[in-house]
C-alpha cells in the first residue's frame, strides 16, 4: 500500500487477473458438474421412456391375451348351454320314449292273459 492509501496499478491488475482465473476454473469446474447432471437426467429420463414403452407393450399384449380367452370363455360357455339344452332335449325324449315302451308291456301283458287262458286245454269232463 502507497502512502496515500491506494494498492499499485499494478497489484490490483495482478489481483484481478488471479480473481477472473479462479471464477473462470469455477465456472468450469460448475459447467462440468452440471453438464455431467444433465447427462445423468438424460440418460434416467431414457431409462425410464424405455420401460414405459416396454411397460406399455406388456399391457397391450396382456390386453390382447386376456381378450382372446375372454373370447374363448364366451364360446365355451355357448357350447355348454348348447350342451345342456341338447342332454335336457335328449333327456324329455329318453322319459317319452321310457313311457311309451312301459305302455307297451303293459299292453302286451294284458293281451298276453286273454291269449294264454284261452289256448288253456280244457279239463276233461267226466262222461259216465
Amino acid at each position: 500500500m502507497g502512502t496515500t492509501g491506494f494498492y499499485p496499478v499494478s497489484s490490483l491488475r495482478l489481483e484481478l487477473q488471479s480473481t477472473q482465473r479462479e471464477l473462470l476454473q469455477e465456472r468450469e469446474t460448475t459447467a462440468t458438474y452440471v453438464r455431467g447432471v444433465e447427462d445423468r437426467a438424460h440418460r434416467e429420463v431414457d431409462r425410464v421412456r424405455e420401460e414405459s414403452m416396454a411397460v406399455a407393450a406388456q399391457m397391450k399384449a396382456v390386453s390382447k391375451h386376456q381378450e382372446q380367452l375372454r373370447q374363448r370363455l364366451d364360446t365355451a360357455l355357448a357350447k355348454l348351454s348348447e350342451a345342456q339344452q341338447l342332454a335336457t332335449a335328449e333327456a324329455a325324449r329318453a322319459a317319452t320314449l321310457a313311457q311309451h315302451l312301459v305302455k307297451r308291456l303293459r299292453a302286451q301283458r294284458v293281451s298276453a292273459k286273454p291269449a294264454k287262458l284261452a289256448k288253456r286245454p280244457r279239463e276233461p269232463t267226466d262222461q259216465r
